[in-house]
């Protein structure tokens, strides 16, 4: 037989468990939202970078290797090889990153 502890840990577990439940699928949901939203990006021919301080920016991912562009306010630059790099205050070229 149970005795009222062993019974308050078990509705506690199990409160726990729906709380973790609830955490997962807003998750879930928060993902696919996300997903959803880098796909519309992609028809419109961009894609989700994010920059050195953190901070995401929608890029146009056809621009071509070894140019420069003005976008936004800010310059970038994509050398040979297609990364994209973004002009610093200081003058400093920082690589920008795709958003996995």
């Amino acid at each position: 037989m149970f005795s009222s502890t062993t019974s308050a840990v078990s509705w506690a577990s199990s409160g726990n468990a729906a709380t973790q439940r609830g955490q997962a699928q807003q998750a879930h949901g928060d993902g696919y939202f996300r997903n959803q939203q880098e796909a519309g990006r992609g028809l419109m021919g961009q894609s989700t970078y994010v920059a050195p301080n953190g901070a995401t920016v929608a890029l146009p991912h056809g621009w071509q290797p070894n140019t420069t562009q003005v976008y936004q306010g800010n310059t970038y630059h994509v050398d040979a090889s297609g990364q994209y790099h973004v002009l610093t205050g200081n003058g400093w070229w920082v690589p920008v990153t795709p958003q996995r």
